[in-house]
């Protein structure tokens, strides 16, 4: 990657995060806006190596997913595939 694409993808990553600050704010953690604005931030710093994080995020989500929907529902399916 260039410079240039490194820097939108820094750019992406912020904007990823006040999305995610913001919906954490005002939605609230559970809210299923915010665990898809912070399944996404995971996404971007997958993305960007950072696969620590990326886990760590990915691994909040779930949790929430699993106590909010259950089991089976879809969105932990989803969200187990990104962990993995």
């Amino acid at each position: 990657m260039d410079a240039r694409g490194a820097g939108q993808v820094r750019g992406a990553e912020k904007q990823y995060r006040q999305v995610l600050e913001i919906s954490e704010r005002i939605l609230g953690v559970t809210h299923p806006n915010t665990l898809a604005a912070r399944s996404a931030t995971a996404w971007m710093l997958a993305e960007r190596g950072r696969f620590e994080e990326a886990e760590d995020l990915y691994r909040k989500v779930l949790a929430v997913r699993e106590r909010v929907l259950g089991d089976a529902h879809p969105d932990i399916l989803a969200t187990r595939n990104a962990v993995a």
